[in-house]
């Protein structure tokens, strides 16, 4: 919530506690004949305290600090793993050569006050997109700052076959809270992904293993993402980037 709010909500705290003390403490022998009676006073002096009381309690401890950023981006039908919010969606960009390319960009959200280690790993059902040549699943590895939001984008070859059509892929990740998730930022949670076991020492290498469809995934989600028309099919080695849109300044 704004400062703003935190502020109107401790004047109107302190204005209940002086009304108080004025109905309470000095109104009944210096003007005992207050109307429309000092009882009336009373009451509505504890009300007033007691209520902005508890809205400062609300919004200290229950409030989300920060908005729902990757909902305004993706909708509100989005994945999560252990506090690691992400949906991947479809774009297309202009490669480096000036041909148009289709991208995989992966939104996120992290809804603590800690930083992560996330990775995200897709599997289209047939290796209809990939980010190498020879590779069928897509496997990324980032960092994620405390409550940021951001997104990675992943150019990708697709298939001409399947161009404009939609893809079956399958959804996992893995998160590492190094110094533990802190304070929640956000409340909103998303839907189950799958899961995979992630050798944190090695996270940042990808390997074979990771791309060509080698590791095994467990209870993976699934999504459809329709791939655009007329972009590359094939592309060699391109790695992905990092956009980090917004964080939290330590």
């Amino acid at each position: 919530m704004p400062c703003r709010w935190d502020t109107a909500i401790c004047v109107l705290f302190a204005l209940g506690a002086a009304w108080g003390f004025f109905s309470w403490l000095v109104a009944p022998d210096l003007v005992p004949n207050l109307l429309p009676s000092i009882g009336f006073h009373q009451v509505a002096s504890l009300v007033l305290a007691g209520a902005s009381l508890l809205a400062f309690v609300y919004v200290t401890k229950f409030r989300d600090r920060l908005g729902d950023d990757l909902k305004r981006a993706v909708g509100e039908d989005y994945f999560e793993k252990d506090g690691l919010c992400f949906k991947p969606m479809v774009r297309v960009a202009q490669g480096a050569d000036g041909q148009l390319q289709a991208e995989i960009s992966i939104y996120y959200e992290n809804r603590y006050a800690h930083p992560c280690d996330a990775v995200v790993h897709l599997r289209p059902a047939d290796g209809e997109f990939f980010s190498h040549r020879g590779a069928r699943d897509l496997h990324v590895s980032f960092k994620c700052h405390p409550g940021a939001f951001g997104v990675i984008h992943q150019p990708v070859g697709v298939k001409e076959e399947i161009q404009g059509q939609p893809v079956r892929v399958k959804v996992s990740a893995a998160v590492r809270w190094p110094m533990g998730q802190g304070d929640q930022l956000r409340s909103h949670k998303g839907r189950a992904c799958g899961s995979f076991d992630v050798d944190w020492e090695q996270a940042y290498r990808v390997s074979a293993h990771e791309l060509r469809g080698k590791m095994e995934l467990t209870d993976p989600a699934e999504i459809s993402l329709t791939m655009p028309s007329d972009i590359q099919s094939e592309i060699e080695r391109c790695e992905y980037y990092n956009e980090t849109l917004q964080e939290v300044s330590p």
